[in-house]
């Protein structure tokens, strides 16, 4: 059997690679036939790229405490995370969220952003999102980089995609959620999109997964080992039908048993001397066609 365990390390260390191992097979007489273990490691080096968007929302009659709440739990993670790989057309599970930050946004707002004038500025949020990466293989970093720096050109298909995506996505967990805030919340993105504020300049990092595969080999069966140790199938029907025999015999002697107490009860009932009144006074015959009581007694003509 072969069974495989991951463990993570910091790339700055050094993993153990190619090891194997031999534990010897167990003393007889254990329960075991486990033989002989072994396992090998190897490394596996990704690299992530880690950034943080931050975006404005519209705090839809709740405060920033009840949306960080909102966008914490797994709905709203989910949202999140969805709405990033989409933006930047990968796949959700390459994403993941690490944190979500809600501040109120007006002070900012009020001097950043007044062209959208259909906001209500007094009630805008902040939301700061720390996410990472995985990059498809190390020299793909670069391009990955500067496609999460692009969700700060709101005329960039990132951008849009990005903001497209929060709105649908956002107006799912809010359903899912039974959240009327969160669902004003999306019904704004999707009517007047985000204004991005900033996007952090990813840090790539590089992670060395080491994966080990244990095998184990079974021990061969040892051909002086006792039948009693290990019973072969030939000696399991033998078993089978000496029970079988065994039951039979002991049924037959119990008929027989019966028979023979039926008919010593039956004589100690009748004897032989009334013989006549059991067996229908058949009285033995004799060869000159005449019965008696006896060899000496006298004879009686047998009529036709």
């Amino acid at each position: 059997t072969t069974s495989i365990t991951t463990s993570t390390t910091e790339a700055d260390e050094e993993a153990d690679v190619g090891t194997t191992k031999a534990t010897e097979a167990p003393d007889a007489g254990t329960d075991t036939n486990k033989g002989t273990e072994a396992y090998t490691a190897e490394n596996e080096t990704i690299a992530v790229a880690q950034s943080a968007v931050s975006f404005t929302l519209g705090a839809g009659g709740g405060t920033a405490e009840d949306m960080e709440a909102l966008l914490g739990s797994t709905d709203g993670l989910a949202a999140l995370r969805t709405s990033i790989a989409q933006g930047l057309n990968l796949l959700e599970d390459l994403v993941s969220i690490l944190s979500v930050q809600v501040t109120d946004a007006r002070r900012r707002l009020a001097a950043a952003h007044q062209q959208q004038a259909g906001r209500q500025l007094s009630d805008q949020l902040q939301v700061e999102v720390e996410f990472e990466v995985q990059a498809a293989s190390l020299e793909d970093t670069g391009d990955l980089s500067n496609q999460i720096l692009s969700l700060a050109n709101s005329s960039s298909n990132t951008s849009t995609q990005f903001a497209a995506a929060l709105g649908t996505n956002l107006a799912t967990a809010a359903t899912s959620l039974g959240s009327d805030v969160l669902a004003a919340v999306a019904a704004d993105v999707q009517s007047n999109g985000v204004v991005i504020l900033s996007v952090a300049t990813p840090a790539i990092i590089e992670r060395v997964f080491t994966i080990t595969t244990t095998s184990t080999t079974l021990a061969p069966v040892d051909s002086d080992m006792d039948d009693d140790d290990s019973p072969s199938v030939g000696r399991i029907v033998l078993n089978i039908l000496a029970g079988i025999l065994g039951t039979a015999l002991a049924v037959g002697l119990g008929l027989l048993f019966c028979k023979s107490s039926f008919f010593k009860r039956h004589a100690q009932i009748n004897p032989m001397s009334d013989a006549g009144d059991v067996m229908g006074d058949v009285s033995p015959q004799h060869s000159d066609g005449c019965e008696g009581e006896g060899t000496s007694g006298p004879r009686t003509p047998v009529t036709a």
